[in-house]
């Protein structure tokens, strides 16, 4: 018979939800557990209401083991924080950070499991003895730990830099179009690789700042990654020698995930085709400024997502990776009502971006 099951492709995935989620709470201050319905492995939390710093949990690392993406610091133990990792959600402590009398979001993506003390080797919810085990000995340098989702295509690795040129295992068994690797011991940027970026294996961009993206020779040993390995070169922000590091990856995956650039248009009803309704998207602007747009406008890491739309995305709702402002405000902290700012508005096969624009 003709249904939605069976016109449906093999390769897209039935029910993301299982792997990708975004989850709303308000804070109490209170110890408590988030529901958000799988076993995340990587908890991204902002504060809606307020201005405070994005804090990013994940199961390799441990719990109460913070990173920032709107700061350049590195890991910290926060006490109280996000406390536990569970097979249906995560656990809170009473900090304000996570769990204040404000409003709260977390992005949560489940990887290949993992406990809350952090460490270990898991692959599609397998914990194995060591890297090699889990076929993560690969590269010229293996990882120290790891969380790896096939299926999903996403991948949490760290490993010990050594600031030469490095290969490491990711896992995936396919192509990889977006990762971002932080120096856990040191205060540097975030580097990230997009699949979309100019210069191949040297083209980069700080996931921490407004900078339109660069190319380099030392941050991926001007080396894309491949169906098994991602490279690091001589850069203390992508493998500081001695140093603690993590990198998160992901591939596209049909009906769950895709990474790409789409040409802005200036004007309302510009359409990015996915092939699935997203919950969450983010866009960054990549090139420099240049005719026609000479301004320094649309710099910022945005984030939307389907869960806090008003309707339709006619209310804007953003959140910028590199800023701490509260939603409702553009990125350099001015207040606005404007519905002249970019809005997301999904669709079942990809998003419109409509309106120009005006994140800083």
């Amino acid at each position: 018979s003709l249904n939605a099951a069976s016109v449906r492709p093999e390769t897209v995935i039935a029910r993301p939800d299982q792997f990708v989620s975004t989850v709303l709470w308000t804070g109490n201050s209170t110890a408590r557990s988030i529901v958000t319905n799988n076993a995340p492995d990587f908890v991204w939390t902002k504060l809606r209401n307020d201005a405070n710093n994005h804090n990013l949990f994940d199961s390799v690392r441990g719990a109460e083991k913070k990173l920032r993406s709107s700061s350049n610091s590195g890991e910290a133990t926060e006490s109280g924080s996000l406390t536990a990792f569970n097979s249906d959600g995560f656990n809170l402590g009473t900090t304000g950070n996570v769990n204040g009398s404000y409003n709260y979001v977390a992005w949560c993506w489940k990887a290949g499991g993992g406990k809350s003390g952090g460490g270990g080797f898991f692959k599609d919810g397998v914990e194995y003895a060591s890297a090699a085990a889990a076929g993560l000995d690969g590269g010229s340098r293996t990882p120290t730990a790891a969380s790896v989702g096939t299926k999903q295509g996403f991948s949490i690795i760290k490993w010990t830099g050594n600031r030469a040129g490095i290969t490491v295992s990711h896992g995936l068994n396919s192509a990889v179009k977006f990762y971002f690797v932080k120096n856990l011991d040191r205060s540097s940027d975030w580097l990230t690789w997009h699949t979309g970026l100019s210069g191949a294996g040297t083209g980069y961009i700080r996931l921490n700042t407004t900078g339109h993206s660069g190319t380099a020779s030392t941050p991926w040993n001007s080396t894309i990654p491949t169906n098994s390995v991602f490279s690091l070169g001589a850069d203390t922000e992508a493998n500081g020698d001695g140093d603690d590091m993590i990198a998160y990856l992901w591939s596209d995956v049909p009906g769950l995930q895709k990474f790409g650039t789409y040409i802005g248009n200036g004007q309302n009803n510009n359409f990015v085709e996915l092939g699935f309704r997203p919950a969450i998207v983010w866009v960054k602007r990549a090139i420099a400024n240049s005719s026609p747009d000479t301004s320094t406008n649309y710099t910022s890491w945005v984030i939307m997502d389907s869960t806090r739309l008003s309707y339709n995305g006619l209310t804007p709702n953003h959140l910028y990776a590199n800023k701490d402002v509260g939603e409702g405000y553009r990125a350099n902290g001015s207040n606005t009502s404007n519905l002249g700012d970019m809005l997301l508005e999904p669709y079942s096969n990809g998003f419109f971006m409509n309106n120009y624009g005006t994140e800083v």
